[in-house]
């Protein structure tokens, strides 16, 4: 009895460790250029991938205050998420970098 649950709870161990190796240091970046999208009142982020597909962005407050600032830059953006809707994907950004150095000045 105590060797079948010995080796149950050596299993459930074994499966938690390799189910965790294939995505704890998964990178979940999409690189593009920034922009405003939409008509006022209802504008929003959105970014334009080399491949021509266009996220929306949704993020805090406070990273929509940098990130609209950051406008025509080519930024990575970090995502815990990205939701698929009819004609638009939104990407539930959690953190950004610039592509490059030579767009801080500009």
């Amino acid at each position: 009895m105590t060797n079948k649950l010995f080796f149950i709870l050596l299993a459930v161990i074994v499966i938690s460790i390799i189910g965790c190796a294939g995505n704890c240091n998964a990178n979940n970046n999409i690189s593009g250029t920034l922009y405003v999208a939409g008509n006022e009142p209802f504008t929003y982020l959105a970014l334009d991938t080399e491949d021509r597909t266009v996220y929306k962005i949704e993020c805090t407050d406070s990273l929509k205050k940098e990130l609209w600032k950051l406008q025509g830059k080519l930024v990575d953006l970090n995502y815990t998420e990205i939701k698929e809707f009819e004609k638009m994907k939104t990407a539930m950004v959690d953190g950004y970098s610039l592509k490059n150095a030579d767009n801080k000045g500009e």
